[in-house]
């Protein structure tokens, strides 16, 4: 299904000169969901990415379509970061 419906990114999205403005990952709290069988993006790069924006990171076992190999795997990873946004949100009202 993925194959017949996922579009390619659009080219001028990659090769615009417009500005972007600044990362969120810099202002807001990040997870990274490390793919170690990825074969588009390599687990190494995931690493650095997830480095670099001092995300708090979980590893699994899948390719780039974690998603469909490991819905509930990524299902839970996606529910705890919610969770854990909505927590520090709750300590900022109050």
């Amino acid at each position: 299904m993925l194959a017949a419906v996922q579009k390619p990114i659009a080219a001028d999205v990659l090769f615009s000169q417009a500005a972007f403005g600044p990362p969120s990952w810099r202002s807001l709290p990040s997870w990274y969901l490390i793919t170690t069988d990825d074969q588009m993006v390599p687990p190494d790069a995931q690493r650095f990415f997830a480095k670099r924006m001092g995300a708090t990171v979980t590893a699994i076992a899948a390719s780039h379509a974690a998603m469909v190999s490991h819905p509930d795997l990524v299902g839970s990873f996606i529910v705890k970061a919610a969770a854990a946004a909505e927590a520090k949100a709750a300590v900022a009202t109050h």
